[in-house]
């Protein structure tokens, strides 16, 4: 599957990647990486070359695509569904603990 393919599935590895490190902390812990969300976060990892995949939503692919043009597209359904926040801007990653 390629980056320029639209992630639509809850079982898709990478969201499930992304779920288990929102709620587990023995993952982060382990595998010393931690997801972030929101455009500033991002854009700060992406700075301190901290950001691993980073996910878009279709609307924030419209917005930032050209800024992260390595970032996986998802569904904005499905960025509701990975959201921790109450008003997602779609824009995530999943980031190295320095």
């Amino acid at each position: 599957m390629g980056r320029e393919t639209l992630i639509t599935s809850r079982n898709n590895p990478i969201i499930s990647h992304y779920r288990e490190l929102c709620q587990k902390k023995r993952s982060r812990r382990t595998e010393k990486l931690f997801p972030a969300e929101g455009l500033r976060l991002v854009r700060e990892a992406v700075q301190a070359n901290a950001a691993g995949d980073i996910l878009l939503t279709e609307a924030a692919w419209e917005r930032y695509g050209e800024e992260f043009p390595d970032a996986w597209r998802i569904s904005d359904a499905l960025g509701d569904f990975i959201s921790e926040t109450e008003h997602p801007q779609g824009v995530f990653a999943v980031c190295r603990i320095p």
